[in-house]
């Protein structure tokens, strides 16, 4: 990679990345603060204009909601799906944590912007209580409320931990107790799991790269995985490993 290359998203470096011209001609903007200066300006009206923008002419079918980490802060951030599952961008608000006095506002300010839930809509969210509470606060019975299910799954690992034993169960319990509550919760663990590729396959449109094996037709990954000639996803259905109950008689 070359130096000015490398140096183009430094304002310290701007004024080595630029292309040199006749000394004649001279030159001005090209030092650091004048570069950060301008980024700055720029963000500030790219933002600006994104937070203000208009949204009654955005009809959609279920929204995401979740909180992020930046500087020491939450962000608490809103995507709408539209009914041809374009993802639309509606707002972010910051606040010192994710909870329902960020996530309220956030949405309030959503609605007054235009947008319009006149009937029922899905909002998919993680576990926490906030996100939750301000749905209901703001949408009332409007809202139908799902908990995403790439966190769901991602919970799961613990729990699956203890019921295979590579951690101590929390109570003691005869073998066959043992190897029946695995079996039990690896069952439902697969499910969760099949629920939550399906949704990346439907958020990255790319079966292969995720998780193959999952799949009954597992193949090699190639240019353009998961398109057929007629642009259909040639992934098919997620099956269950046919598996037999483990035997009940304790060892």
């Amino acid at each position: 990679m070359s130096r000015s290359r490398s140096s183009w998203a430094s304002p310290r470096g701007y004024e080595r990345s630029l292309e040199p011209i006749e000394p004649e001609l001279g030159g001005r903007g090209a030092s650091k603060s004048n570069a950060s200066r301008s980024l700055i300006d720029a963000t500030t009206e790219k933002l600006a204009a994104f937070v203000s923008r208009k949204l009654d002419d955005v009809d959609l079918v279920a929204m995401f909601i979740d909180g992020i980490e930046f500087v020491n802060h939450a962000v608490v951030i809103a995507q709408g799906v539209t009914i041809d599952g374009t993802k639309v961008p509606l707002g972010l608000w910051a606040g010192s944590t994710e909870n329902a006095v960020v996530a309220t506002a956030l949405l309030q300010k959503v609605i007054e912007h235009g947008l319009r839930v006149d009937e029922s809509m899905l909002f998919v969210v993680d576990g926490g209580k906030g996100l939750r509470k301000a749905v209901r606060d703001v949408f009332g019975d409007r809202a139908i409320v799902q908990r995403c299910q790439v966190h769901e799954a991602a919970l799961l690992g613990p729990s699956l931990l203890v019921a295979l034993a590579e951690e101590p169960l929390p109570k003691s319990s005869d073998a066959s107790d043992t190897r029946q509550r695995a079996f039990s919760l690896l069952v439902t663990a697969y499910d969760e799991v099949r629920r939550a590729v399906t949704f990346v396959r439907w958020a990255e449109n790319d079966v292969d790269a995720f998780a193959p094996s999952l799949y009954a037709k597992s193949r090699k990954r190639r240019p353009g995985a998961g398109d057929d000639d007629d642009g259909d996803m040639d992934g098919g259905d997620a099956v269950a490993p046919v598996v037999s109950p483990p035997d009940a008689t304790p060892s």
